[in-house]
């Protein structure tokens, strides 16, 4: 039996989880020589694939060495795609590559052509390695600051974490004991925007860079990405400051300099990245609010992040504002939109709305530990 493109993406992402809960769940993954639950190394396992940043035990002190590889590798192959890693693998052991896995690869990367397919992979592939080497460094030199223990692998694991938006950290709260460092806050928050762009954005904007090309226009949807990023970022930062400048629980006893960090890093992670410089817990309502709203929305398309992404907002929003204006057909920055991609694009939101109000609703009926009035 033929499998489509998207039944082998989904094959491969059970394969994956189920790969990786197996390896999770051996005492030798285990801090204490005991298995873990096989319900908590699943969920750690889909976790680390899909890249959410949720997390039921605590990685650093709870998996030894070889469990958190374990889950460095799940993170990796769930950022980079598993079906992109698999022709990665085909490619570097001399395989032919079939249409098939072009198919696969492209759907998760460059979705309008099939075409340049490997070479895409490739560019990516150095792409990312290229960053979370850099990135690696970059830590790895702040840390021995912090006499951080084991710095050359803290900083890789949590560059290769940061760059994916899988936001799992080794460190007990998360990234909270560095917040004062502007350095690792507001380079991974930087590392956290650009791996949210898109592969597609990033290698038109490196392309315009080489070949001296930077004031012709941009293609419509790389300008909607980075006006909707730029948006985003901007919101989010102000929000959180805003809402939680005299919160005593977050930001209040800290440092303006630490409050501004603190706040910018806190509008970009939000977006599928999962990291953290304060007590998540101790947000004012109106902030959780603005938070899962970030989250909902989540990155670019072909990029590692999650969620509805920035297009697919930018093309609601541009359409209620022309609506209610009155405007009878979709344009934005000079092109017509046509009705078809508005129609997806609303149905991507009603979709996602429905999905989470039905699965919260379902938790706070099940789970005892989320009810309120308690």
């Amino acid at each position: 039996m033929r499998l489509s493109a998207p039944q082998v993406g989904v094959l491969s992402f059970l394969l994956a989880v189920a790969a990786g809960a197996a390896l999770l769940s051996l005492p030798v993954s285990s801090a204490s020589g005991s298995s873990l639950p096989f319900v908590d190394a699943l969920f750690m396992a889909v976790s680390a694939v899909s890249i959410t940043g949720l997390s039921v035990i605590e990685p650093g002190s709870d998996l030894s060495l070889f469990g958190q590889v374990v889950l460095l590798l799940l993170i990796k192959a769930g950022g980079l795609g598993v079906v992109t890693l698999g022709v990665l693998i085909a490619l570097a052991t001399g395989r032919r590559v079939g249409l098939r896995a072009r198919l696969g690869s492209s759907l998760a990367h460059s979705p309008m052509k099939v075409g340049g397919t490997v070479r895409l992979l490739r560019n990516v592939f150095l792409f990312i390695t290229t960053m979370e080497v850099f990135a690696a460094v970059l830590l790895y030199v702040r840390f021995l600051e912090f006499e951080v223990k084991n710095p050359v692998y803290m900083a890789v694991f949590h560059a290769v974490s940061a760059f994916n938006h899988a936001g799992l950290s080794l460190f007990p709260g998360s990234l909270e004991r560095f917040r004062g460092d502007p350095v690792i806050v507001l380079g991974l928050g930087a590392l956290i925007v650009l791996s949210g762009l898109g592969f597609v954005v990033i290698f038109e904007l490196l392309g315009r860079l080489r070949e001296a090309r930077v004031r012709q226009a941009l293609t419509l949807h790389s300008r909607l990405v980075l006006m909707m990023s730029l948006g985003l970022v901007v919101f989010g930062a102000m929000s959180f400051a805003v809402l939680e400048w005299s919160n005593p629980a977050t930001l209040a006893d800290l440092p303006t300099g630490e409050k501004l960090t603190a706040s910018i890093f806190q509008g970009v992670s939000p977006r599928s990245a999962g990291f953290s410089t304060v007590d998540i817990g101790a947000l004012l309502p109106g902030t959780q609010l603005i938070v899962m709203l970030l989250m909902f929305v989540g990155g670019s398309p072909g990029s590692v992040a999650g969620g509805i992404k920035t297009t697919t907002l930018a093309i609601v929003l541009f359409s209620i504002w022309q609506l209610a204006r009155g405007y009878r057909e979709l344009d934005v920055f000079g092109r017509r939109v046509e009705t078809a991609l508005i129609m997806k694009a609303a149905a991507i939101c009603t979709s996602g709305v429905l999905v989470i109000g039905g699965t919260a609703t379902l938790l706070t009926l099940t789970d005892p530990g989320l009810d309120t009035t308690a």
